[in-house]
């Protein structure tokens, strides 16, 4: 049995990596701001670092296509959670995702740096093959990591000038 069990965690252990964004990736938060009225239509909006708060990640509503994507592939890849949140807001990001019923996976906060570098970073000892991902600046950085990095990208308005990656429609989401 013992064998068996020490099988399965290699064969985990070597599965591929996704990286999966959280913010506008999975969790609208582009509509709880909205709600406080900040103007969304340019990216990265213009948020007072006040304005962030528990309430914003918490309220935010799934983003149903993309939650779908991910628990579909979740037996084929490792999920590994990469988000620009603050550590601070770990247990509820935790919380938001098994709320939403995504697979519990480790979540990786950049504190400030650029996804690209945790892409290097994984690369040099993992089997790094894609990401999820919906913000230009951070799917520059990670293509610019590793060019054959397997890319989507939830199909917001802000992102769309971007010919990199594979397209998840969000034909319910504004402004798509």
């Amino acid at each position: 049995m013992k064998d068996i069990l020490k099988g399965e965690r290699v064969k985990e252990m070597r599965r591929k990596i996704i990286f999966v964004d959280i913010d506008n990736t999975l969790a609208n938060t582009n509509a709880q701001l909205e709600r406080l009225g900040i103007d969304i239509s340019a990216y990265p909006a213009n948020v007072p670092s006040e304005l962030w708060s528990k309430d914003i990640f918490k309220s935010a509503e799934p983003i149903e296509p993309v939650i779908n994507f991910v628990n579909a592939i979740h037996p084929h890849y490792k999920i590994v959670y990469l988000t620009a949140r603050e550590g601070i807001y770990h247990e509820l990001t935790l919380h938001w995702l098994e709320k939403n019923n995504l697979p519990i996976a480790p979540i990786v906060h950049t504190n400030g740096r650029d996804k690209g570098q945790f892409i290097q970073i994984f690369s040099s000892t993992e089997k790094v093959v894609g990401a999820i991902e919906d913000s230009p600046h951070e799917i520059n950085s990670m293509i610019d990591a590793k060019e054959d990095l397997l890319l989507f990208v939830p199909d917001w308005e802000y992102n769309r000038h971007l010919e990199k990656g594979i397209r998840i429609l969000l034909n319910n989401r504004k402004g798509i």
